[in-house]
């Protein structure tokens, strides 16, 4: 069997001819131990375009003058192969092409048919047949062939059986029908127009092969999950990090990956009954997929890790900004691997994407100097010729010159809702606008066609985080709209799960805004009286006040020039009482002396809630 890769095309004709010598070179010395049945070469791909689908055909069917016979005999006779023995080859040897779709698909189909079992369900069954598959070729490797183990039919019932009579088929459909999560889907190519002027990634974006390739990165991430290690794919935005985590999952297919699309602290129980349902080993893992995981959803990856990971079998990938990964409580118990753009990465994706015509750049390097460090922007220069902000910025203006006021409304909401991690419901953007149906949907078409919003399942957002910023900025260059006004009509369309990776991000990167947001959030608690955003809201606040204090500290270390190395140190004499020894170095000691005299306890925000609220209606809302 060979496999490969949808973007790399068809085999060729001489490819082929190559395999069909290495088997019949093989096969000669095995006939001593009369194999029984006959020689088959399965390919995932077509050959230059021809499909072989005829189970058993021998190559003799094929037409004299076919290109894949005329090279096979050619390279056989190189071998030494006679006239007679690769005639007596090509009557015996047939091929078949097989995509790894349409495989896994009707392998599935198959088998939830056969035992009655939902395809979620039916999973479990695959990924045993695939375990037994696995350890008899790891036997066949250190055996003779007359001593080979195979699977029979009965050898296949058997294990299909025993996986499924013990399914919890309530576990699996719990978690599955309530949009908790999904299988990933690595099977459907998806192609995107306009992919590299900046989208998410997605995983039918690596099977088409669309991301330019990163190998070391994509490989120690691999490595890692070979390792049965928690993972997080760290970096700025835009600096690829999704690529990254989405290649190696799919290079790890080994493994059944399941996306997490939203999570809270009430979700873990049906999660950990999906991944129990789903009986997972070190042979069979089960991965789950944490996209995004932002400043103020912490627990997105903290709950699933505290629960999942001490599940033999059970592995977690995700990816964070560099700036977010302090409020993770288990990140120091997790395998951090840091996506950045160098100018031996910059040369490589500069290679892959010369190789599919995707850019017409003679050279890396200008890109590569106007990028600031990120790869969203490399590549944008690459195959756009311009930076993202110019493009961006244009099509707002055009909008303001034509009066498309609906358009620019609708996008300084989505815009600043998908930079802080929080989408926006159809209809509540409807109402807000007073929008009719008609003009909600002309200004969604138009906007969708230039790759400004995406909607998926009632829900908008943007593309990129990255792209939603300079968006954002774009927007609100020139008022109206201005800003603090679209953060407070967002917060008012916000369901209460979104309330707290919205308000920590909005004032993480706007300090000047927080009197604006903490009055807001006075209305939206009277507004809406639940425990859930009451301690959304309190936790995004410390979330917050946590960050703000580590940019003073670090501030601090710098002004002092505390060499990375001793930093933790420093501050962990900053944070216990007692005397400085007297062996310090004078910077050393300074610094730890001006965090000292900063007063870092309690939580300002915090507070401030409180004064505005009083202690009495915090009470009342968290009862």
């Amino acid at each position: 069997m060979k496999s490969r890769q949808e973007r790399i095309g068809d085999f060729t004709a001489p490819e082929v001819a190559e395999h069909l010598v290495a088997m019949a070179l093989a096969h000669a010395k095995r006939v001593q131990a009369r194999p029984e049945g006959r020689p088959l070469l399965v390919l995932e791909r077509p050959v230059e375009g021809e499909w072989f689908t005829q189970w058993g055909d021998p190559l003799s069917d094929l037409p004299r003058g076919r290109r894949l016979l005329q090279a096979f005999t050619a390279k056989a006779a190189k071998t030494g192969l006679t006239k007679d023995k690769i005639d007596a080859w090509c009557n015996a040897a047939s091929l078949y092409v097989l995509p790894w779709r349409a495989a896994a698909y009707d392998t599935l189909t198959a088998l939830a048919h056969r035992l009655g079992l939902l395809p979620v369900a039916a999973e479990a069954v695959v990924l045993a047949l695939r375990s037994a598959v696995a350890r008899r070729a790891d036997a066949n490797a250190e055996t003779t062939l007359s001593g080979a183990a195979g699977l029979s039919r009965t050898n296949i019932a058997g294990i299909a059986t025993e996986v499924a009579q013990p399914i919890d088929r309530a576990s699996l459909e719990e978690a599955l029908a309530t949009g908790l999560c999904e299988p990933v889907d690595f099977d459907r190519p998806l192609q995107a127009a306009g992919f590299h002027e900046g989208v998410n990634v997605r995983p039918g974006h690596i099977t088409a092969g669309l991301p330019a390739p990163r190998p070391v990165l994509t490989g120690r991430v691999a490595d890692a999950i070979q390792r049965g290690q928690s993972v997080l794919v760290t970096g700025p935005s835009g600096i690829g990090k999704s690529a990254v985590r989405w290649t190696a999952a799919y290079v790890t297919r080994h493994v059944l990956w399941y996306r997490i699309r939203r999570l809270q602290a009430d979700d873990a129980v049906p999660l950990v009954r999906l991944a129990r349902a789903l009986q997972p080993s070190t042979r069979s893992p089960v991965g789950f997929v944490v996209d995004g995981i932002g400043i103020g959803a912490a627990e997105a990856w903290d709950i699933p890790y505290r629960e999942l990971a001490p599940i033999p079998g059970v592995l977690l990938l995700g990816s964070v900004r560099s700036e977010h990964l302090l409020p993770l409580r288990s990140r120091v118990d997790c395998t951090q691997i840091e996506v950045t753009l160098d100018e031996e990465v910059a040369e490589q994706i500069h290679a892959g994407l010369s190789a599919t015509g995707t850019t017409a750049a003679a050279h890396w390097r200008e890109a590569y100097d106007a990028a600031n460090g990120l790869t969203l922007e490399f590549t944008h220069l690459l195959t756009c010729g311009r930076r993202l902000s110019d493009v961006l910025s244009e099509q707002v203006e055009r909008r303001v010159a034509e009066g498309r006021q609906t358009e620019i409304e609708i996008l300084a909401r989505i815009s600043i809702a998908h930079q802080w991690g929080a989408d926006l419901s159809v209809r509540a953007l409807q109402q807000q606008l007073s929008l009719g149906d008609t003009d909600l949907r002309t200004a969604l078409s138009r906007l969708a066609d230039e790759h400004l919003v995406h909607e998926r399942r009632g829900l908008l957002s943007g593309l990129h985080r990255l792209r939603s910023a300079h968006l954002a900025d774009a927007v609100h260059a020139i008022p109206p709209p201005i800003l603090d006004e679209t953060v407070l009509a967002v917060m008012r369309m916000l369901a209460d799960s979104q309330l707290q990776p919205f308000i920590a991000g909005v004032l993480t990167e706007h300090p000047a805004l927080d009197p604006v947001v903490l009055d807001q959030i006075v209305v939206e608690l009277g507004r809406r009286p639940s425990v859930k955003a009451t301690t959304g809201v309190l936790q995004a606040l410390r979330l917050v006040d946590v960050n703000r204090t580590a940019a003073d500290w670090l501030r601090t270390l710098d002004r002092h020039r505390i060499p990375p190395a001793l930093r933790r140190t420093s501050l962990q004499f900053a944070l216990v009482d007692g005397d400085l020894l007297p062996q310090l170095k004078p910077e050393i000691a300074a610094a730890i002396t001006e965090i000292r005299a900063a007063d870092t306890s309690g939580s300002p925000l915090r507070d401030a809630l409180v004064e505005r609220l009083g202690k009495v209606a915090i009470c009342l809302l968290l009862s």
